[in-house]
């Protein structure tokens, strides 16, 4: 009996051992937490297990959200109740702090995908098949759903122009395909068409040519159709030196040919997406103030990285009466951050990750997100030294990707004062010129579940605007890019720094505390003509000459090439990590010494 006894013992010992996970015989217990995150509670986030153990945590989320993933590698998630979960980690065998990864959602339907709400339209004095309204369901990934594109409703002698929230036409004018609120009701809005006898129409291959307009101006709606041609073309010469309160081109018109519409000034615009042929000539000196664009087809750039554009602005929209932190530059913004960390950070404010592309009119983008921040919320200005022209506003020139960003909801656009730009129709030109020749995809596509090239992936964007998808180390230690990044003063003239400061005195003046700090850049990706000398001689110029508070030290910017992803301006996952601790602390810095902490 003695030596069954002694044989059970040494069983013991034996699975003991195998349960310490190859660890020394002293380490016989870890320490395991839930990290904290907003919109979720953790009933005792702090627990010590033995080592090799299975250890779970109850977890409550807020209303709307679930809990989807966290970052240790082996795990499971139960729902146990409404907004109520089980996390599991597996064979835990040394000390973690556990990060928690929610994602917004809804009520489930009976249906494949989660939705949450509807959006009902009313065609509002035209005509409908097959009932008086239309209601269509509406996506819970998007914080706001887009409108259909319009084609059920009709007029006679009356051109859709979008959709109103009053249907006297007195509240928010929506574009045809551009985002509204959950469960909205919508009524469709309509502009009388300019009589027929006001256009000279020649018949062209495919339909006609609108050839000159007799006509005085104020509102001008071109037909659809006139004399039973199907307006396709505006020809060179149409219209000059007209004043247009309103000019609507309908969506059949395909081409506007040089000098078109020259010397005319025109305060809105309604033109569609499918106009292909158009160029700043179209409409040669013609004095534009806004342009209205309407989806004529469905969209092309959805779930890709233009797409998070839209979602968000859609979040900025959300907190435009609550205090915010904006982070703001191109994609080392959207790569480079862990919101989160600022969120519990500074708990007063909610963050928004505004940053998409550097490569674009950030004029433009500014000019978006103007009327979203008031006093007191931080805008964090990172610009990016390899795209200067575009990062320091030093020019006005609107783009191609400034009109692919806003494709899934282009009222964005409308928001811009047009007079402030140039080259407004080669953009948009080349914008619809490419886009037709893409797939058409669907407006429920999004950007959280594909990765930068389109392949489908889990969780890639957080509510903040982080791209969350891990991203490991560079550990070969190799650069990605071709050009280095410049660092040298000689690079960063004095009309350079007054377009910048200029582009954000505006946000200064209304009360908004713009600070700049350094945007990332591997240390083996800096030009020839960088060296230790031109990059203190460049933070000690910028701090003299930049209009916000430098908040932190250009030398830590500059970061191993350890810690980037697939460029050397986008950081890997640890790499934000470490990034997000230092402006947390330089934030907390500056903030405090402006009485916003």
């Amino acid at each position: 009996m003695k030596k069954l006894f002694c044989i059970f013992l040494a069983c013991i010992a034996a699975l003991l051992t195998l349960c310490g996970c190859g660890q020394s015989e002293n380490v016989k217990t870890v320490h395991v937490q839930i990290e904290d995150a907003a919109h979720m509670t953790v009933n005792n986030n702090y627990r010590i297990i033995r080592s090799g153990q299975d250890v779970s945590f109850d977890i409550s989320v807020g209303e709307d959200y679930l809990l989807s993933s966290c970052d240790y590698p082996d795990y499971g998630i139960e729902q146990t109740g409404e907004g109520r979960y089980r996390l599991t980690l597996e064979n835990v065998c040394y000390p973690s702090t556990v990060r928690v990864f929610l994602s917004y959602a809804a009520k489930t339907e009976e249906k494949e995908f989660l939705r949450y709400g509807t959006i009902t339209y009313y065609p509002n004095g035209g005509k409908i098949c097959g009932g008086e309204d239309v209601e269509e369901d509406v996506y819970y990934k998007h914080l706001r759903a887009n409108t259909i594109l319009g084609t059920q409703f009709e007029r006679d002698g009356w051109t859709l122009i979008g959709w109103n929230t009053q249907p006297d036409g007195s509240g928010t004018h929506i574009g045809l395909g551009s985002r509204a609120d959950k469960n909205s009701v919508l009524y469709a809005e309509y502009m009388q068409n300019t009589p027929a006898e006001q256009f000279v129409v020649s018949q062209t291959d495919g339909g006609g040519k609108v050839e000159k307009y007799l006509g005085s101006g104020g509102d001008v709606v071109i037909p659809q159709s006139i004399d039973g041609l199907k307006v396709r073309a505006i020809a060179d010469g149409a219209f000059k030196e007209i004043a247009f309160s309103s000019l609507v081109l309908p969506s059949s018109v395909v081409t506007v040919e040089e000098y078109a519409f020259t010397d005319c000034t025109i305060e809105k615009l309604y033109i569609t997406d499918n106009t292909t042929l158009a160029s700043d000539k179209c409409f040669h000196r013609c004095k534009l103030e806004k342009m209205y664009i309407n989806a004529a087809s469905r969209p092309r750039y959805s779930g890709t990285y233009y797409d998070s554009y839209a979602d968000k602005y859609d979040r900025l929209l959300s907190l435009r009466d609550k205090k915010k932190i904006v982070l703001y530059s191109g994609s080392s913004t959207r790569f480079g951050y862990d919101s989160q960390m600022i969120d519990v950070a500074f708990g007063e404010y909610d963050v928004v990750n505004m940053g998409v592309r550097a490569y674009t009119s950030s004029l433009a983008q500014l000019e978006f997100m103007k009327p979203f921040l008031r006093e007191d919320d931080v805008l964090l200005v990172s610009p990016e030294f390899d795209a200067l022209y575009y990062q320091f506003c030093v020019h006005n020139m609107l783009d191609y990707e400034t009109f692919a960003l806003c494709e899934s909801n282009y009222d964005i656009i409308s928001t811009l004062d047009m007079r402030n730009y140039s080259e407004i129709f080669d953009a948009f030109g080349d914008y619809t010129s490419t886009r037709i020749n893409l797939p058409e995809r669907d407006y429920s596509l999004s950007c959280r579940d594909f990765d930068e090239n389109f392949v489908p992936s889990k969780e890639v964007y957080n509510d903040y605007g982080d791209y969350i998808l891990y991203r490991e180390n560079n550990y070969e230690g190799k650069s990605f890019s071709y050009n280095g990044c410049f660092y040298n003063k000689k690079y960063f003239p004095l009309n350079f720094i007054e377009s910048f400061n200029s582009a954000f005195r505006p946000f200064i003046k209304s009360g908004v505390h713009a600070y700049f700090t350094y945007s990332p850049r591997s240390s083996i990706s800096i030009s020839d003509d960088s060296n230790a000398t031109t990059i203190e001689q460049l933070d000690i110029y910028l701090r003299e000459n930049i209009e916000m508070p430098i908040i932190s030290g250009i030398t830590e910017s500059i970061m191993p090439p350890l810690y980037f992803y697939g460029t050397d301006n986008h950081l890997s996952t640890e790499g934000a990590m470490l990034r997000t601790e230092n402006v947390i602390n330089c934030l907390n810095v500056r903030m405090r010494a402006d009485g916003l902490i």
